[in-house]
Order: C-alpha cells, then sequence, then structure tokens
C-alpha cells in the first residue's frame, strides 16, 4: 500500500470498478488516487469501518461490504447494554461484545433444552433451529444455518460513508 503504487494502479487501464480486499495498513496512500474515477470496493471486515477506511476525498466512488448491521439498528445493543449494566459491567457494546453474548446465550439456552437428551447430532439441531427463531441481539442482521452450513451470516450489505456519520446502505442485505 505505498503512494508510488497507487499512484501507478490509478494510472492504469481505467476499470469499471476496483476491489481492494485489503487490510487497513496495506490501504495506506489511498488518498493519492483521483478522486473521481470507478467504484472503489472494500471490506469493512478487513479494512475497518468504510468511513474510517476511505479517506473523504474517495467517499463519492467509495463502497464497503459491510456483514454487520446497519447504523440504524443500534437498538439491537440496548438489551445487551441494559443486562450488563444490571450485572454491573462497565463495557462498550460492540459488534464482538454483542455476538459474544449471543453465542453464550443462544448455546445455553439450547443446552438447558436438550440436557435430558444429549447428543451431538440433536444439539446441533436444536441449536440451528434456535439461532433461526433467536429474539436475542447479534451484529449480524439475519442469521441461519443448515445441515453442513457452519457460517450464520452469508449475506452482506453494500455501503458508503455518510456526509454526516457512518454509513448509509447502498442495497438491502445481499446473498450471493
Amino acid at each position: 500500500g505505498s503512494r508510488p503504487a497507487w499512484a501507478r494502479l490509478a494510472g492504469a487501464r481505467a476499470p469499471d470498478a476496483a476491489v481492494l480486499w485489503l487490510g487497513a495498513a496495506d490501504l495506506a496512500g489511498l488518498e493519492t488516487i483521483a478522486a473521481d474515477g470507478p467504484p472503489l470496493y472494500l471490506s469493512s471486515s478487513l479494512a475497518g469501518p468504510c468511513e474510517q477506511a476511505l479517506p473523504r476525498p474517495l467517499w463519492a466512488r467509495g463502497r464497503c461490504v459491510q456483514q454487520s448491521a446497519l447504523p440504524d439498528a443500534a437498538a439491537r445493543r440496548q438489551p445487551v447494554e441494559a443486562w450488563l449494566r444490571a450485572k454491573g459491567v462497565d463495557v462498550a457494546v460492540d459488534a464482538l461484545v454483542l455476538d459474544t453474548h449471543f453465542a453464550i446465550r443462544t448455546f445455553g439456552e439450547t443446552l438447558s433444552h436438550v440436557v435430558q437428551n444429549f447428543s451431538q447430532p440433536y444439539l446441533i439441531e436444536k441449536l440451528e433451529h434456535r439461532i433461526e427463531a433467536s429474539v436475542t441481539p447479534s451484529s449480524r442482521p439475519r442469521l441461519a444455518l443448515g445441515a453442513g452450513q457452519r457460517f450464520a451470516s452469508k449475506g452482506a450489505y453494500i455501503v458508503r460513508p455518510a456526509d454526516g456519520a457512518g454509513v448509509e446502505a447502498e442495497t438491502s442485505w445481499i446473498v450471493p
């Protein structure tokens, strides 16, 4: 992610889009490319929050693939924040805390239902069902598991930096 490398890339034949599946450190010098041009796509999970990963001059052409819930879903955190406060835990509720709470609570609830008839296949079947029916918040907007599928979140939003703060959705939830 050096400035000369970005300059060479910017001088190459103009593509329809540029997909930069890089971490934040590899994006250093990205601000040296022109503000106009084809759309730039980044991964929020690799590069960090879209509004921070993209230099402000590139906001008009920059987009990020984001697997976590949109900012307007901040209300999802409120029950977890209230529960943590009630337990005397003073921690900022971010995606890691939300997902940890979801995993522990969902697994605990599932385990309590299978304890009398415990077997691994039955536990997994019940866990798959509980994840799909869960009202426990997580950072992922749509979770589902099925036979042979061990990735609970299979989609993403395409987002762009918002003028105020955070991001705005360019698309609805996309599942490839």
